[in-house]
């Protein structure tokens, strides 16, 4: 479980999150909803410590981590899988060279036999396993996440973060994407963070759902309660990014 305490980040005058409270539930699937740059990807930054919190706490599963040094960190930060937006590969790196590389950055295992199992079981996990020789560059932008996805879990993780996973997507890739996703929480049982603007891909894998609105959480509760919110902003903001059929479908909502 992920706490998160009156959390508060500025940029200069800019500030992006005044006063944030949100609980992370263990092994469900949170998406966090909001305009594009309300600060989504910002909170995650910070959970993370990519980036340093003004104010407030991160207590995660009882642990408060708000004055964490770096090194203080980095246990933390090897039990929680990133899926970047851009997914983040290196480039002069194959894709199980990709794969394998948190393995064997933090020394986990010195078993070539092992690493590889491990590699190309996630490969075949996210339907990639033929690509194991490729470079990404080989790639198209959904293979680059479902490879970004291997490798986010190839060390176990307790916690998944997902920063905008179908955003540059298709349709069809899109939804793949989200199946995945789905298809990964259940199986490796992990609790996931997933922040979007895409009410498609929230609806499909979301458990819980937060709206985040003017730097704090407006909103927070389950897909039902999601739908028939009476919070104005949240309601603005599915009229305009719930496509018609998925209200239809979901309770019945209308526009």
């Amino acid at each position: 479980m992920i706490e998160i305490v009156d959390v508060k980040k500025s940029f200069g005058e800019q500030k992006v999150l005044r006063g944030v409270n949100l609980t992370i539930s263990k092994g469900k699937t949170t998406v966090i909803l909001g305009q594009s740059g309300c600060g989504k990807s910002v909170l995650l930054k910070v959970i993370l410590r990519l980036l340093p919190l003004d104010e407030g706490k991160i207590i995660i599963d009882g642990e408060d981590t708000s004055d964490y040094s770096e090194r203080e960190m980095m246990p933390i930060r090897r039990r929680i899988g990133m899926l970047f937006q851009g997914a983040a590969l290196f480039d002069s790196m194959t894709v199980w060279e990709n794969v394998a590389y948190p393995l064997l950055e933090h020394g986990k295992t010195d078993d070539f036999d092992e690493i590889d199992r491990r590699v190309m079981e996630l490969l075949e996990f996210v339907g990639m396993e033929d690509a194991a020789n490729k470079l990404p560059g080989e790639l198209s932008g959904g293979m680059k996440k479902r490879v970004a996805l291997a490798r986010a879990l190839v060390t176990n993780p307790d916690f998944i973060f997902y920063d905008e996973p179908t955003t540059g997507l298709d349709p069809i890739t899109a939804s793949r994407i989200n199946q995945l996703i789905r298809r990964t929480q259940k199986k490796y049982h992990t609790t996931s963070v997933v922040v979007t603007h895409d009410m498609v891909s929230a609806m499909t894998v979301g458990d819980y759902f937060a709206f985040l609105h003017d730097g704090k959480i407006a909103f927070a509760g389950t897909r039902e309660q999601l739908l028939s919110s009476e919070v104005p902003q949240l309601r603005e903001f599915l009229a305009e990014a719930v496509p018609r059929e998925y209200l239809e479908r979901f309770l019945g909502a209308k526009r």
